[in-house]
């Protein structure tokens, strides 16, 4: 009987001693797994606060250009065009921690998708074999836009840290609740019977849910700052879709968390249209910039903040040791009720943040925001934002080759990326062509058609600002695009930063005789004629807005003129005519033909180009 009773006590005592080992052990698991769940504040038990952000965004557009009709011999004439393009934009944040269970772990949700259509119709034809003919043309549209928001609790939340270090975070966002709208609209013209004419159009709105997405993310807590938990990834998939997911969680629970950052800049050419910051795609220096901050306050007390904008170069391999700066010179103050979450903003003017001070290519630009209380700064967070160089348009001379500028986009990537785009107009390389009318084009017709490929560069690229370069006459088309052309309308900027003549008759050319000799075509003569010193005198006394634009001139000074022994000059071009009105004059040893070549690119082009956020470079006398 004792001896039972021995045995049980013993069992007892080692199956107590078992509990008390294993009870630290499963009391940290439950712990860990009870910030999976949104009831009561148990991630504000655990200790951890945080934000997470998803972004899940496409930009595409297609434009298929005229595409013959079926059936049509006449294929110039019967022709259809397609324009198409959508944006979508799913982008989701997650708040967890705070005081209580309404704020343990939220999530807002901003979701849309706009899908829209344009097309046109031609087809030339009669109502009768009697009648002459005419254009048959149908116009339709159509939209697809769905819309949806959500602001609930998160149905599925995981953060487990192991002692190890390494971490694992998973969530599900809530479901968007929102609206589905199709519409179409056709309108028509030309056709035999009046009623075949009358506009249609159609429209139906629906409601619709957007499941939300998922992320699973690990990690490694940094052993010298164990108490934050923070990172980011970002891909573009197959489907052309790009996703960012951001994280950051301290394990001392905050009550004021900046839980956003982005950036948003106008869409060329209609300046009060601001559209989010791509990253993969970045923006263009020069461009206004919307940096955009939001934060929420976690306490169950009122909150006054101070918002502050920040340059950085922390966690820059070369210049990380360089001082924060401030962004702009202004502080946003705000006030926050318990709970609140609001949104501030700075504009910025991103221009020279393609370089740094001395020159050197930036990929990247590093931008801070921190919220301070009481002189106390309480929280950060930092975004990259690629800033790219504005475009480089190269115009050709009349009758020039074809390769004058050809090696000038391998220029542009070495000395930054391929960010750094040119763009090269060479409609005129040919002559003047022939207008409609049956008149030659001229430099004005050129001018023209430059705009129309500036506008489309700007447009794809995104571009307020270019910077252009013209060899020889490509020069004088130049001119006239920025007299014609050169203010943005908007921010009262210039649209061309830089214009670089090189080898530009800005007077005309005094050896017109050998040009009336060389050219013996009807269109190459008419465009000879308009570089004849008379004509210049009146060119000149038109073409005279800058707009801002700053000029300079690539003066050759190689040989003497063949008609004029004694005037000095390029071959072509006398020193007199090209740098006539310019006050920023580089001369050079190489003729004419060869002033666009890469030595001119370094020594003239790219000094003039390369500004520096601060205007300390070029460091040129």
């Amino acid at each position: 009987m004792f001896r039972r009773v021995y045995k049980e006590l013993i069992s007892w005592l080692a199956f107590s001693l078992i509990l008390v080992s294993v009870a630290p052990i499963y009391g940290q698991r439950r712990a860990a797994g009870k910030q999976a769940t949104t009831s009561a504040p148990s991630a504000a038990r655990a200790g951890w606060s945080g934000v997470v952000t998803f972004r899940k965004t496409l930009s595409e557009s297609m434009n298929t250009g005229k595409v013959p009709v079926m059936g049509r011999i006449d294929k110039e004439r019967n022709y259809s065009i397609t324009q198409r393009s959508r944006e979508y934009r799913y982008v989701a944040r997650a708040i967890v921690g705070g005081s209580g269970p309404e704020t343990d772990a939220k999530a807002k949700v901003e979701f849309s998708d706009e899908d829209r259509e344009v097309g046109k119709m031609v087809i030339v034809d009669s109502c009768h074999a009697f009648n002459d003919v005419h254009e048959f043309i149908d116009n339709s549209t159509s939209e697809k836009i769905t819309k949806a928001s959500a602001d609930a609790a998160i149905n599925n939340f995981n953060l487990y840290v192991h002692t190890s270090g390494r971490y694992s975070l998973s969530l599900r966002f809530p479901d968007a609740k929102g609206t589905y709208k199709d519409a179409s609209s056709l309108t028509r013209s030309g056709y035999c019977q009046a009623k075949n004419n009358e506009p249609k159009s159609s429209s139906h709105q629906s409601e619709t849910t957007q499941r939300g997405e998922s992320i699973s993310v690990t990690g490694q807590v940094d052993p010298n700052n164990p108490d934050v938990i923070e990172g980011s990834q970002s891909s573009s998939e197959k489907d052309s879709f790009s996703y960012t997911i951001t994280w950051r969680f301290t394990r001392k629970p905050q009550k004021l968390l900046i839980t956003d950052l982005r950036f948003e800049h106008p869409e060329y050419p209609n300046p009060d249209k601001w559209v989010e910051v791509i990253e993969q795609r970045g923006t263009i220096d020069g461009n206004r910039v919307k940096v955009k901050a939001k934060v929420v306050n976690l306490s169950d007390e009122a909150k006054f903040v101070e918002v502050f904008f920040k340059e950085t170069y922390k966690g820059d391999h070369w210049n990380g040791a360089m001082p924060d700066r401030p962004l702009n010179d202004n502080t946003v103050s705000i006030r926050l009720e318990p709970g609140e979450e609001r949104e501030v903003e700075v504009l910025w003017n991103s221009s020279g943040y393609a370089w740094f001070d001395d020159g050197r290519p930036r990929l990247v630009q590093r931008i801070k925001a921190e919220a301070w209380e009481n002189f106390k700064k309480q929280d950060e967070m930092t975004k990259n934002l690629k800033v790219a160089p504005k475009p480089l348009i190269l115009v050709t001379g009349l009758w020039s080759d074809a390769n004058t500028f050809s090696a000038h986009q391998n220029y542009l990537t070495t000395t930054h990326s391929y960010d750094w785009k040119a763009i090269i107009f060479n409609d005129n390389i040919t002559g003047n062509g022939a207008k409609p009318n049956g008149y030659p084009r001229n430099i004005f017709d050129y001018a023209d058609a430059l705009e129309q490929k500036v506008r489309k560069t700007q447009q794809e690229l995104n571009a307020w600002h270019v910077d252009m370069a013209g060899h020889s006459t490509g020069g004088l088309i130049a001119r006239v695009f920025v007299h014609k052309f050169g203010n943005t309308g908007a921010y009262d900027d210039p649209r061309v930063k830089h214009l670089m003549l090189i080898g530009t008759p800005n007077t005309g050319i005094a050896c017109t005789d050998g040009l009336n000799r060389e050219f013996n075509e009807p269109e190459k003569i008419f465009s000879a004629k308009e570089l004849f010193l008379e004509e210049m005198r009146r060119f000149n006394q038109f073409v005279t807005e800058r707009h801002g634009t700053k000029f300079s001139a690539l003066v050759g000074k190689s040989s003497s003129m063949l008609c004029a022994p004694l005037i000095t000059g390029d071959g072509v071009v006398e020193v007199e005519s090209a740098s006539a009105g310019v006050e920023d004059i580089i001369y050079s040893t190489d003729k004419h033909a060869e002033l666009a070549n890469g030595r001119s690119f370094g020594e003239y082009i790219r000094p003039r180009v390369i500004t520096g956020p601060r205007g300390t470079y070029p460091l040129r006398k």
